[in-house]
């Protein structure tokens, strides 16, 4: 199970770790001065970073990474970006402005998603 995904502490303690809830959730305050639910959103934000540049639609980040909405999906990047998810993608090239050309043309996209997060450091 991807763990950029909504998924609870509880059940990755139970499916993939073999250590109690409370275990886990002490072990990532204490390492990495957050919980569980906090890590967990960064995860899926940088996920939604590497998606967005690769010019994936904000609909579809959203699902992927575990939203069970896009507007909560925006909702959440506001907060922590101060814009929209659309500021990260890249701009599109003469010609791939509608959104049925969108897909085609994001292939053509100078930028590889590594570069991309790259210049956002």
């Amino acid at each position: 199970m991807p763990l950029y995904s909504a998924v609870h502490l509880q059940e990755y303690a139970d499916r993939e770790v073999g250590a109690s809830a409370r275990t886990l959730s002490r072990l990532f305050k204490a390492d990495l001065g957050m919980t569980f639910p906090q890590w967990r959103t960064q995860l899926r934000l940088y996920h939604a970073l590497v998606l967005l540049a690769e010019n994936t639609p904000v609909t579809t980040v959203s699902h992927l990474c575990g939203w069970s909405s896009a507007r909560a999906f925006i909702d959440v990047f506001r907060r922590t970006f101060g814009h929209t998810p659309g500021a990260h993608q890249p701009p599109l090239r003469a010609g791939c402005a509608t959104s049925s050309s969108r897909y085609a043309c994001a292939r053509l996209m100078p930028n590889s998603a590594a570069q991309y997060a790259s210049q956002l450091e």
